[in-house]
């Protein structure tokens, strides 16, 4: 299959060509296509008519995105659009080449334009298959702002800390997500495209009104140094966000995670969420014991990524014959991915087992932690109840603590 794409430089047209090239180069392998991709031909108003003239002999699929990468061009993009429809009509018929067609606009007219009209009728007399699209509003990466589309513009301004520039809060606007957009353009490759009224459609879009979204990406920008991270099971939101962090500069694609670090290592939050608990860094330098203390009602669960060390965990409380509950012994390392999950109502602690190294562990706990709740555990953490025991005494020196004959494990965090 050799398919040539029409306004390839455009806001769609950039994002069809990349698609088809991970499909072609096996990159994206969940679509289903008649027969493989072996070349995609870029082409645009601006290029020339010659190598039009090859690319209309050797193809079997035309996509035209011409007018859906402009839904309000100006005259003389118009009559450009015209133009190269004609080419493309006359250089097919030149080459005897019936291939399918499949083009389309930014418009709730159920009515052919000037440009589809010629293919309308080149298609009448050939026979050739022509599947007309009607978009709604799209967005999604690599639109130029003030140009296409009102929603990426207003994302464009906040991702660059610029004023919005909406004052319309009541009209509701129609929208397409341009990786929906993609995604049905490919389907209709097979000929699967989703029709109405006589027209192609996509069937996944989105109603929102202007300052609403503006609202969501205000959102956004604001709770991303705070470590938040939007809803994205709702696919709008996860759509919008994608996009908004696709406009963010280069001078806001990193900011500073604010570490708690005293002489055992350090511990920083990285991802809070408002369902789904939160995530942190637990880093421990070599023979450090970090922990000592349990929770009511958190669970965590632990995956160290780089050294190796020793997690363990035991009930509070005494068994029926009024023993202590045995420690549960768990050996962590980076050269095994293992999560070890740790229960509420357990006192536990993590060992560095390395003279050399940190441990460096993630950690997801189930809800967020608050500075009062954190400020007990890093007390916890300054105290080094192993300090100046010899390395090969820290499983017994630790079983100690956690079976509770030392006094010292006695905290008791409050979550």
């Amino acid at each position: 299959m050799n398919i040539l794409v029409l306004g390839a430089k455009g806001f769609v047209g950039k994002n069809l060509v990349a698609q088809l090239y991970n499909i072609k180069d096996n990159r994206a392998r969940w679509y289903s296509l008649p027969e493989q991709i072996e070349a995609v031909y870029e082409y645009d108003v601006d290029s020339g008519k010659e190598i039009l003239d090859q690319y209309c002999k050797d193809c079997t699929y035309v996509i035209n995105v011409i007018e859906a990468n402009y839904p309000r061009p100006d005259e003389q993009y118009k009559t450009a659009c015209i133009h190269t429809t004609i080419d493309l009509v006359e250089m097919l018929k030149k080459h005897n080449n019936n291939c399918p067609v499949v083009t389309g606009c930014v418009s709730r007219l159920k009515e052919l334009s000037e440009a589809e009209l010629i293919l309308k009728q080149s298609s009448n007399v050939t026979g050739a298959r022509l599947v007309c699209y009607r978009f709604n509003e799209m967005f999604g990466k690599w639109c130029e702002p003030n140009t296409f589309s009102e929603v990426c513009t207003e994302i464009y301004n906040v991702a660059n800390s610029r004023p919005v520039q909406t004052c319309n809060t009541s009209t509701i606007l129609e929208l397409n997500f341009i990786d929906d957009v993609i995604d049905e353009l490919i389907e209709s490759l097979s000929g699967r495209e989703h029709t109405t009224d006589g027209f192609a459609f996509v069937p996944n879009s989105y109603r929102y009104t202007l300052w609403e979204i503006v609202v969501h990406l205000l959102n956004f920008d604001r709770e991303r140094t705070a470590l938040k991270v939007p809803r994205v099971s709702d696919s709008f939101i996860k759509a919008l966000y994608s996009t908004y962090l696709s406009y963010l500069p280069d001078e806001k694609v990193s900011y500073d995670l604010d570490m708690k670090t005293d002489n055992r290592g350090s511990f920083t939050e990285f991802l809070r969420t408002n369902n789904h608990g939160q995530v942190s860094v637990n880093v421990s330098k070599p023979g450090m014991v970090k922990g000592q203390h349990w929770h009511n009602n958190r669970v965590e669960k632990f995956l160290v990524v780089s050294g190796h060390g020793l997690l363990q965990q035991r009930k509070i409380g005494m068994d029926k014959n009024g023993q202590p509950y045995p420690v549960l012994d768990s050996y962590v390392s980076s050269d095994k991915m293992e999560v070890i999950e740790v229960r509420p109502g357990f006192a536990h602690n993590l060992i560095n087992l390395s003279e050399t190294e940190n441990l460096v562990t993630i950690i997801w706990g189930n809800d967020q932690l608050t500075p009062t709740m954190l400020t007990p555990i890093l007390k916890l953490y300054s105290h080094d109840i192993g300090a100046g025991l010899p390395h090969v005494t820290h499983n017994l020196t630790t079983k100690e603590l956690v079976s509770g004959s030392n006094n010292k494990f006695k905290y008791h965090v409050k979550r």
